[in-house]
């Protein structure tokens, strides 16, 4: 038993390999957590190098994939939680891809008092800092696959739906993927109006801080801020409301004469709410895009 555990912990699939040929039954082997070897490759990597923690990710997702074929249980859940939640939670973006690959439901929820699925593990704020990219990229591997089948309910422990959780966290990679397959994925964007609006003045507000200097100037996190500026121009914000201190969106965008964010909100100028939105901006028609 050891021998097999410590197998999966290196991610020696060949060793693995020959280890379960003697075994009829990978589900019998379970870890000291009752476990079964699936969950185990989709634990914690207590390695601090960031190259050597993505190569035995990977290795344990080939793993994952030869467990899958032995029969190994995908959806078990042993201490609350799947093989899909512990991936989500430390980042093994590899194993996700093989779990959605071999269909595993990605709608359970972790047991009290979080209630979290897969895909809310992934955008849960107060994930470790150093995986933010891998969470980033295994929560958009799950929204493009489809497999979960609420986006604007938030029966959870935080009461946020995927959107708003990505909002707190600050993904906007996942931000611009949901307000740009909104109407797909049947997202209801009316009812989160207040926090979209307070989202683009973070988002308008940061822009600010990495302003191109001039033409020369290719900031990549402008840009980034730009395009999820878009992305809730496009979904409909409305960018008059206001913070608790009066600030909007486009109060920045005017006192600052944010020339690239008006050329966004002037192409929208034939929807009702960017209509109303640009009164505001008394001076937009007196600047030369």
């Amino acid at each position: 038993m050891k021998e097999l555990i410590k197998a999966v912990d290196l991610g020696e699939v060949e060793q693995l390999k020959d280890l379960c040929r003697s075994i009829q039954n990978v589900n019998d082997v379970v870890d000291e957590k009752k476990q079964n070897l699936l969950m185990r490759a989709a634990e914690k990597i207590d390695v601090l190098n960031k190259d050597a923690q993505h190569e035995l990710s990977e290795k344990r997702a080939k793993i994952a994939a030869y467990l899958i074929e032995r029969g190994i249980r995908v959806n078990e859940l042993t201490n609350g939680k799947s093989a899909a939640h512990l991936a989500a939670f430390h980042g093994h973006v590899g194993i996700i891809r093989t779990l959605l690959k071999a269909g595993a439901d990605f709608n359970l929820k972790t047991d009290y008092p979080l209630h979290l699925t897969p895909l809310e593990i992934a955008l849960h704020d107060e994930r470790d800092i150093m995986l933010f990219s891998e969470h980033s990229q295994i929560a958009l591997e799950i929204l493009k696959a489809g497999v979960q089948k609420d986006l604007n309910n938030g029966a959870n422990f935080f009461g946020l739906p995927p959107l708003l959780m990505a909002i707190r966290k600050g993904d906007f990679a996942v931000i611009s993927y949901l307000l740009e397959n909104r109407e797909r994925n049947g997202l209801d964007v009316k009812g989160v109006s207040s926090e979209l609006a307070n989202a683009s003045l973070f988002c308008v507000s940061k822009a600010l801080e990495f302003r191109p200097k001039d033409k020369t100037d290719q900031s990549p996190c402008y840009q980034a801020y730009l395009s999820l500026f878009k992305a809730l121009t496009e979904a409909g914000v409305d960018y008059s409301q206001t913070d608790r201190d009066g600030d909007s969106a486009l109060s920045y965008i005017e006192g600052y004469r944010m020339a690239d964010f008006m050329r966004v909100l002037k192409r929208k100028v034939g929807t009702p709410f960017v209509l109303q939105s640009l009164v505001r901006l008394r001076e937009i028609n007196n600047i030369r895009y």
